[in-house]
């Protein structure tokens, strides 16, 4: 990142910064910056801040949302899990196995489609404050379900945690808006392990209280549920510790960050319309629309594949906690690389893995090719995620950002939710062979629009440069969105109104 030599005082912060050009740290634009709010005496004059102590403030926010992210991925793994289990048990219907499943995966993308738009009104922490505690209510209610025999109300449970399970994944929008774009992908990534965490302890967890509840004659199903809630309220408690709101912190790299400046360069915050129409965003949502479609797919389906071909259960245990480790064993390099070398070689490198192992998954006849394939789409779906995620943070304003993020996760819901209907209909029809012809045609349309890409240094877009969206902003003809805080540094404002202290008010 490059520094202007010139003093900088910006919009709703008091900030003086005399700096030779080309000074690249992040930390030494940092020193003598004051975020207004963040702390306090008194009086409420406003202190300034070092260098390191806004490094050690990043670095405890993203401690705290790889916590959030973890406990959300531990929770999300119930219904999965005991879903189809209760389904039958409380109507008797085989075919009703995956309705709790489905309706989760709708109410997830609903969550995630709403609470962006929340997001970027009222701050990060709020919605994710909610987002636990709706799904400690909807895990509640679910295993008040089994207790009264209800399926209604296991369905409504469903519903409810779905919506906060929705919302707690953007969790990770919280990463992406406390760094500069030469960081960004490391940042998300290291909350994204969180969720490897989470994936661990969750079943970890289950097991342990389904062995507690049988031997103590409870139902062991339904102890979970009523067990997961208490620790989504900790996870309250928690988020209450995320000060400041990060989407604070990201309007000050906004205002400060020369490259994250010049994509805000636009008269106007973009409609969801306009924003849409952008490549990298396209094709950030396509890309891992299309790998999250193949990765469930494979996921849902290969399992009862090897079952029918007499594999026996620790076997097929074991190489899906392969698929897990996939899924996030590699994703700070991953991290490190994209932040380094491009979003774009990261993501075509996923699309390919992807496709390698549905390709490996093709024939049964091996089962280290079997183990590879399930690897590999693992990796390939993480290293999508990861750069996707990084994609649509770099090219959006922090008030644009929760909102676009949540389509993308809108998107990726709805086609998971497909792809446990249609893999099941794939399989019957031409086996694992046509199955896995089927995930390496998916791969093939992201892998394309990677291509159409102009990233001409990590972070940065051609496609997504001020001149182009300021054109396009003027032939649509549209003024200034209202309700937007007047302290803050629009997409419209220019780096010289910005830097002259013109942009807002005075300290």
């Amino acid at each position: 990142m490059r520094i202007s030599g010139k003093p900088i005082r910006a919009a709703g912060i008091g900030a003086s910064i005399l700096s030779n050009e080309g000074v690249g740290s992040f930390q030494l634009l940092m020193n003598n910056f004051n975020l207004e709010g963040l702390r306090q005496d008194g009086l409420g004059t406003r202190l300034a801040f070092s260098a390191e102590e806004l490094k050690l403030i990043a670095r405890r926010n993203s401690l705290i949302l790889a916590i959030v992210l973890g406990l959300a991925w531990a929770g999300r793994q119930l219904l999965p899990t005991f879903g189809g289990i209760i389904a039958v048990r409380l109507t008797g219907a085989r075919g009703l196995g995956g309705a709790m499943f489905a309706l989760l995966m709708l109410s997830t993308a609903t969550g995630a489609w709403q609470a962006g738009k929340w997001m970027d009104r009222a701050g990060r922490r709020p919605a994710l404050e909610t987002a636990f505690v709706v799904g400690a209510i909807g895990a509640l209610l679910v295993g008040t379900a089994l207790v009264v025999r209800s399926f209604a109300l296991a369905l409504i449970g469903s519903a409810v945690m779905g919506y906060g399970t929705g919302v707690g994944q953007l969790a990770r929008v919280a990463a992406a808006d406390m760094y500069p774009v030469h960081q960004r992908a490391k940042a998300v990534s290291y909350v994204l392990m969180g969720a490897a965490v989470g994936t661990i302890i969750g079943p970890m967890g289950t097991a342990a209280l389904e062995k507690w509840a049988t031997a103590n004659g409870f139902n062991p199903i339904a102890v979970p549920w009523f067990v997961f809630p208490i620790a989504y309220l900790l996870g309250v408690g928690v988020i209450m510790m995320l000060r400041p709101d990060p989407r604070t912190i990201a309007m000050h790299v906004a205002e400060l960050d020369i490259d994250t400046r010049r994509m805000m360069r636009t008269p106007r915050l973009r409609t969801r319309q306009e924003l849409l129409r952008m490549r990298p965003v396209w094709a950030a949502i396509v890309a891992i629309a299309a790998l999250e479609t193949t990765m469930v797919m494979i996921m849902a389906i290969v399992p009862l594949g090897m079952s029918d071909l007499g594999y026996s259960l620790p076997l097929i245990s074991t190489l899906v906690a392969v698929h897990f480790i996939g899924m996030f064993a590699l994703v700070i390099p991953a991290g490190w690389l994209a932040d380094r070398v491009g979003r774009k070689p990261i993501l075509l490198a996923g699309c390919m893995i992807s496709a390698a192992g549905c390709l490996m998954m093709r024939t049964s006849s091996a089962v280290w090719l079997v183990g590879g394939g399930f690897y590999c789409v693992g990796l390939g779906w993480s290293l999508t995620y990861l750069t996707a995620t990084t994609i649509l943070a770099d090219v959006t304003h922090p008030l644009e950002r929760a909102g676009l993020i949540g389509i993308m996760d809108f998107a990726v819901a709805i086609t998971a939710a497909t792809a446990s209907l249609a893999g099941g209909e794939i399989y019957a029809l031409g086996g694992l062979g046509v199955l896995g012809l089927a995930g390496t045609a998916l791969t093939l349309p992201p892998f394309l629009a990677g291509l159409g890409l102009r990233e001409t240094r990590a972070g940065v877009y051609e496609s997504a440069s001020p001149e182009k969206s300021a054109a396009s902003c003027k032939s649509d003809g549209a003024g200034p969105r209202s309700g937007l805080a007047s302290s803050a540094v629009l997409p419209g404002e220019s780096a010289d109104r910005a830097l002259s202290g013109k942009a807002g008010g005075s300290e």
